[in-house]
């Protein structure tokens, strides 16, 4: 398959989505489903007044602030969850949870 030729069926496929959407939209209401020509206009708006911009501040901030404390608490929790021997310390709690036949778990299933 040559370049053009993928190049043709990817923009086609991108134009059907397009126009299912659009039509799917019209009949459906902008409420339910905002058709592609009106999430264009209201994009663009969106960009021009500036208004885009602070909600992408927004959002990446909160972004940048839930990353980081996920690497402040997983990776302290998971080098320590690497250094201890686990089964140590649960194998009492583990050994109560364990089922060693499939017999012994049909009750749980009833």
């Amino acid at each position: 398959m040559t370049k053009r030729r993928k190049f043709i069926l990817q923009a086609t496929g991108i134009f059907i989505v397009l126009a299912i959407w659009e039509i799917v939209g019209q009949i459906m209401g902008e409420m339910l489903l905002a058709p592609p020509s009106l999430v264009a206009i209201t994009y663009v708006k969106l960009l021009v007044d500036g208004e885009m911009l602070i909600e992408l501040a927004k959002s990446l901030r909160q972004m940048i602030v839930g990353y980081g404390l996920a690497c402040l608490v997983g990776m302290p929790l998971g080098a320590l969850m690497g250094r201890v021997q686990f089964e140590k310390i649960a194998d009492f709690s583990m050994g109560m949870v364990r089922i060693r036949r499939r017999s012994h778990s049909i009750h749980i299933f009833l």
